[in-house]
């Protein structure tokens, strides 16, 4: 029936299965597996589980707790994925519900993501302005910094660039629109310490 020469195969190619198995299960029952998104719907959950496939990072779905499960040692980045994608944004979805989301997470991740998410959100209103195309900003604890891209041969002028600030400045509790610069796709300055 088979020589010796493809018995010693066929018990290589078995043990070789054997061995890929039991480092999947090894793998399998070593990770620690944090609750990081905790009180999400089904749906919501489904979606979060996407964008962390598409960040490659592991992840589990406890439907009946409303909970999403990832490694441990992948929160961060798995806080970090939800958090800045796209397709989860949602402007309905407040601060308070990001740090609920976010408890597992260092206080200093949690301060910077929200912080990322405060901007983002300003950002979008920003460019609800017909003439604005793209909008960034960098919001620090003291001061913000608004980047411009405006649509067709519109140039900003240093009056655009007040009212900018000032649509900024009552965006964030305690920021007066003088610590708010506000630069053109260019790089010129239309507000800030120059025009002060």
């Amino acid at each position: 029936m088979y020589d010796a020469l493809q018995k010693r195969s066929i018990r290589l190619k078995a043990a070789g299965v054997l061995a890929a198995a039991f480092i999947v299960i090894l793998s399998a029952c070593g990770t620690n597996w944090e609750p990081i998104f905790v009180g999400v719907d089904a749906v919501t959950a489904g979606q979060i589980q996407v964008v962390l496939n598409d960040a490659d990072i592991s992840s589990r779905i406890d439907v009946t707790e409303g909970v999403v499960l990832v490694p441990l040692h992948q929160a961060d980045q798995a806080i970090t994925a939800v958090h800045m994608s796209s397709s989860l944004w949602n402007p309905a979805y407040t601060f308070q519900d990001a740090i609920g989301t976010m408890s597992a997470a260092p206080p200093q991740t949690q301060e910077m993501l929200l912080r990322w998410m405060r901007a983002y959100e300003m950002a979008q209103t920003l460019m609800l302005i017909g003439f604005i195309d793209t909008a960034s900003i960098q919001l620090n604890a003291l001061d913000a910094t608004v980047m411009v891209n405006v649509t067709g041969s519109r140039t900003l002028t240093p009056e655009d660039g007040e009212v900018i600030a000032l649509m900024v400045s009552r965006m964030v509790n305690d920021l007066p629109y003088e610590n708010v610069t506000v630069i053109d796709e260019n790089f010129n300055v239309l507000w800030g310490n120059t025009n002060q």
